[in-house]
């Protein structure tokens, strides 16, 4: 299958001379004219690569690629930048963009640096994506990984022993450091010391950790879109699993296992994607 890339360049010229090199070498290419349209495309569908001009309208290549790596951490974006624009193009690199490029574009430079972006993608990502394909896989109806394995009756019965919570846009989430958090709707991102450690979708969960020991967290979650979580306090499960279902918790304990692998695996590609691009 073809890599699919996301082109954002309001300049039609460059648009459609990029467009047709990366075509021509095998990639699928979606076209944005302008910030807005690139903004909307990345909330609809996810990209193997983003090749972003660093100076549009509405949004800039550093604002594109802070809303891209929200949403996708481990996202492989390049920017394309005049001479006017670098200084806000190693911005976006510093922001976790993966190269920029500056035009006049070399098209030869443009494809190395894809073909770069793509294998180091490849390289990193790929085994956690077997994780997520075969071991942990989510559908479109809430299926929390941490359950991965459970009967549809088990789910439907732990669900039921956690309270359903709504929050808007911009609200923070406090208190949960005794209970696990599961995103029923929406997105949260996931603060420590005011940084942003890690990024919660539908499915995604926090706080499993506290079914097998007690840490003193200062996490903070921030709302990014209207959410609904369920919230279940961890005495609560536990006592749900004491009930003759030792079997039922070892797998619980093996998930949250996983789950935990797979959260080490994106902190420790975002270091390395970090640790590269400074290198260079």
């Amino acid at each position: 299958m073809s890599k699919r890339i996301l082109l954002a360049d309001d300049e039609f010229e460059i648009r459609d001379i990029s467009r047709t090199i990366l075509e021509d070498s095998g990639y699928e290419v979606a076209l944005a004219t302008d910030g807005k349209e690139a903004m909307e495309m990345i909330n609809k569908e996810k990209f193997d690569l983003y090749l972003l001009d660093m100076m549009m309208p509405h949004y800039n290549g550093l604002e594109i690629t802070k809303a891209i790596k929200k949403k996708y951490p481990l996202a492989i974006i390049i920017i394309i930048t005049g001479f006017s624009s670098i200084d806000g193009a190693v911005e976006a690199v510093h922001a976790g963009a993966f190269k920029y490029l500056a035009k006049p574009i070399d098209p030869k430079e443009m494809l190395k640096q894809i073909s770069r972006g793509l294998k180091y993608s490849e390289e990193l990502y790929g085994f956690d994506e077997k994780i997520n394909t075969n071991v942990l896989k989510k559908s479109k109806h809430q299926e929390f990984t941490i359950f991965t394995g459970f009967t549809q009756d088990q789910k439907d019965e732990i669900l039921k022993l956690g309270n359903r919570i709504e929050y808007k846009i911009g609200d923070d989430i406090f208190g949960f450091n005794s209970s696990i958090i599961l995103v029923e709707k929406g997105e949260i991102s996931v603060l420590l010391s005011n940084s942003t450690v890690d990024h919660l979708e539908e499915g995604d969960s926090i706080g499993g950790e506290t079914i097998v020991f007690n840490p003193k967290r200062e996490y903070q979650l921030n709302v990014k879109s209207d959410v609904t979580i369920i919230e279940i306090k961890s005495t609560v499960l536990l006592n749900y699993f004491s009930e003759d279902r030792g079997q039922l918790f070892m797998k619980f304990k093996n998930n949250l296992i996983v789950e935990g692998y797979r959260k080490w695996r994106k902190a420790v590609q975002r270091i390395l994607l970090l640790k590269m691009v400074s290198e260079d």
